[in-house]
């Protein structure tokens, strides 16, 4: 078979179609999933729980799609063409928007509550402006409306919390003055409703104060986002020196490597939804079983056994590749067989089922109402941000370590290869990390939403 030399205006085809790709993913991913969650009634008991089901066989789903692409389309790219195996999932994404088309009728629609970055702006502006001004004793002397856009919107109102208070400054409904109505707590407010940028209401506040909340677990996850990027990197690297022959006639592909993960992440998600979550219910008392937070947490920590574990089976696999390095007549691939990664790969996809599933629903969830589509784009960019900061580290350990004249980690030479150091470096930085972590999830205070009895009255 010719192997011709691509041309440049392949080249920018290629490369095109793939940042199309990223552009498409980007756009649908986070919408399409906080639309699938907005199907559900949060005011409905029995559809609440279904919620927090959702995203446990969202991922399911997800999970059996890369199932099929790591075999059965990886397969046929190997064995009949790239052009077949590329067509298949443009195939199956083309199928896919006249079945979605079809189903708009029945879906619940969210109408629309505004831009969320001119809310976020609002209150910002409003604490500035407001910021010489003292903080009311009362929580009556805070501004609240909730009017029928919000309301069609699904907006609900939220409770004032205690933290950052510098931004409930720009809630404060009027000056503080001595003609105030010592038994309420309530002053006279002005008939003519207030600058939006000059006040806000206490909603508006809290919902900025959610977003500050959110900064700190979204950077403790980044290092969970460089862990999990290894599997489609150094672990598919790994399998491709070690015996990868399944009887005499099939040899497992690399990139079907992702079975192992995938495959775990199907099966214990089932598992998780099934049987822990009704067992934790009972012990815990809790609708989940645990908080958000905490299974985020539990997966950090199995990640962190994920990268032990890889670094063990490295550390075989390079003194295997030292033992035959340069000997005469020594076999293609390594006499270890690939099954050996299968541990690092099912730990990962449990890890996953814990803090990424884990991770949509607490972004999801306590974003504002308002900024579902934005809370789950913050999911997503802790993969993408996280490969990227993987690949900064990397680059960072690579030079360190060939100061003085010695072999890079990553060295193609197997006497100096050391990918084992790379995960136990990753599993030191997850241990940190994690202590990190349980810091901040035990300061966080969780979204506080009215009843809705409590919010129908707190209008004017």
């Amino acid at each position: 078979m010719s192997m011709n030399k691509p041309t440049s205006t392949q080249h920018t085809v290629f490369f095109v179609a793939l940042y199309l790709i990223s552009v498409g993913t980007g756009g649908h991913k986070p919408s399409l999933q906080s639309f699938g969650a907005d199907q559900f009634d949060e005011d409905d008991k029995t559809e609440k729980v279904k919620k927090a089901s959702f995203f446990n066989w969202w991922y399911c789903g997800l999970c059996g799609g890369v199932l099929l692409a790591v075999t059965v389309v990886v397969y046929i790219q190997a064995n009949v063409n790239w052009g077949v195996g590329f067509g298949i999932p443009t195939a199956a994404m083309a199928l896919s928007i006249p079945v979605f088309v079809y189903g708009t009728p029945f879906y619940r629609h969210v109408v629309p509550g505004g831009s969320p970055i001119t809310r976020v702006a609002r209150v910002l502006v409003a604490a500035f402006l407001n910021r010489n001004k003292r903080l009311p004793s009362h929580t009556g002397m805070f501004h609240e409306n909730w009017d029928v856009e919000d309301r069609k919107a699904g907006q609900r109102l939220l409770s004032r919390t205690d933290n950052f208070k510098w931004l409930d400054k720009a809630a404060i409904a009027v000056e503080a003055d001595d003609n105030a109505d010592d038994t309420t707590g309530r002053r006279s407010i002005r008939s003519q409703e207030p600058s939006p940028w000059r006040v806000c209401t206490v909603t508006q506040v809290e919902e900025t104060k959610l977003l500050v909340r959110m900064v700190p677990i979204w950077l403790c996850c980044l290092i969970f986002g460089m862990c999990i990027s290894q599997q489609t990197t150094f672990f598919v690297k790994q399998g491709v020196t070690m015996d990868r022959r399944m009887g005499p006639h099939f040899e497992i592909p690399p990139a079907s490597l992702l079975t192992f993960s995938a495959g775990a992440m199907i099966i214990f998600v089932a598992i998780y939804d099934r049987f822990l979550v009704p067992v934790a219910k009972k012990i815990t008392g809790h609708e989940r079983g645990i908080t958000l937070l905490q299974r985020i947490g539990i997966g950090m920590f199995v990640s962190i056994l994920c990268m032990v574990s890889a670094a063990l089976v490295e550390t075989r696999r390079v003194d295997m590749a030292k033992k035959y390095h340069g000997v005469k007549g020594a076999p293609v691939r390594l006499p270890i067989s690939v099954f050996w990664l299968a541990p690092q790969f099912v730990l990962l996809g449990i890890a996953d089922v814990f803090t990424l599933v884990g991770l949509q629903e607490y972004f999801y969830d306590q974003g504002p109402d308002g900024m579902r589509s934005l809370g789950i784009a913050f999911y997503l960019s802790v993969v993408g941000v996280g490969s990227f900061l993987s690949t900064l580290l990397i680059t960072i350990v690579e030079k360190v370590t060939v100061i003085g004249g010695h072999e890079s980690w990553f060295t193609t030479n197997p006497k100096g290869l050391h990918w084992d150091y790379f995960y136990w470096l990753l599993a030191v930085l997850g241990t940190l990390n994690l202590c990190a972590y349980v810091c901040a999830a035990r300061r966080y205070t969780y979204k506080n939403v009215k009843p809705v009895e409590e919010s129908v009255t707190a209008k004017g």
